[in-house]
């Protein structure tokens, strides 16, 4: 069944509120059974869901948010001076669409409400709190540098470096954001030429490949001796001859 927006957020809702109750060491699956357990008792969540549903968006909206987060905190280490908070946040959607085919981030509301929670960013993702917060843990995830967590898993991690990389050297600005949607578009565009020449050349190689058998073939069929044949054997290959005598005929010559 269809996730619309409010479900996202009564779904962050619900992950905080389990995990401000979660103490000591506890398994996945009960905390994942004690989040989805909040997610129904949400008034404002109209929709009942499965605890593998919840457990799978969530999974879904972390990545999200997380690779927004990422984003937020490039633009704040740019310190673009002279802009608002509003302009940032319309550079940060800019560049969430230019690296996600054009899509807007969609989890506004969810996001503002695990960005409030410090346990959000830690690495095991709600589960084996064990009480306080180390002090360092707690200032690296408000400052939004905790990328490599494995709330969002390594290979996300890895793709949120390359993004910062990305846009290392870009400035904040609206041409500077304009300037880097254009190189990404063209980056891909070149990709997609490259790969529907490698497929043309493809196809023209089997094509050739195709053909030649076929002509080497048809040459076996014309210059088979139908004195040695007799019967069905005979009717056949005269038939077999005929038809590609017939489909040379069409082609513009005998190929042999």
């Amino acid at each position: 069944m269809h996730w619309t927006e409010a479900d996202f957020t009564c779904l962050a809702r619900a992950w905080v509120t389990t995990s401000l109750q979660t103490t000591g060491r506890t398994k996945g699956f009960t905390f994942y059974q004690n989040v989805n357990i909040a997610f129904n008792r949400d008034p404002e969540c109209l929709t009942r869901r499965s605890s593998e549903s919840t457990k799978s968006q969530r999974y879904t909206l972390n990545a999200q948010c997380m690779a927004y987060k990422g984003i937020i905190a490039q633009e704040r280490f740019r310190n673009s001076s002279g802009k608002t908070e509003e302009d940032r946040e319309n550079d940060v959607h800019k560049i969430y669409q230019g690296l996600n085919s054009g899509n807007d981030f969609k989890h506004r509301e969810a996001y503002k409400i695990l960005a409030r929670e410090p346990r959000w960013a830690l690495r095991d993702d709600g589960l084996n709190h064990a009480g306080n917060i180390p002090r360092n843990v707690a200032r690296r995830t408000s400052d939004n540098s905790s990328l490599g967590t494995r709330s969002i898993g390594q290979k996300l991690y890895r793709k949120n470096l390359a993004t910062q990389k990305t846009m290392g050297g870009v400035v904040a600005s609206g041409s500077g954001i304009q300037t880097m949607l254009e190189e990404l578009r063209l980056e891909k565009r070149q990709t997609k030429e490259e790969n529907e020449r490698r497929r043309a050349e493809a196809m023209q190689h089997w094509q050739a490949k195709m053909d030649f058998k076929q002509t080497k073939e048809d040459r076996k069929i014309i210059q088979k001796d139908l004195s040695t044949l007799y019967g069905h054997q005979s009717q056949y290959y005269l038939q077999r001859q005929a038809e590609v005598i017939e489909r040379l005929a069409k082609r513009g010559g005998p190929g042999t």
